[in-house]
């Protein structure tokens, strides 16, 4: 499904999460997947690359 997202111009983002650390009472992990455009990850980018350290 990633790559399908990719190749219509979508950067995939790819998270496991388990479900106790996010107030669930399960001790389960959880697959999320966002799909962000092209041009809005990279404006973003932008913003976190200017930030000094």
């Amino acid at each position: 499904m990633a790559k399908a997202f990719a190749g219509i111009d979508y950067i995939p983002l790819c998270l496991h999460v388990n479900a106790k650390y996010a107030g669930v009472a399960q001790n389960q992990p959880r697959f999320i997947l966002l799909r962000v455009r092209v041009d809005v990850f990279k404006n973003i980018a932008k913003k976190f690359n200017n930030v000094e350290k």
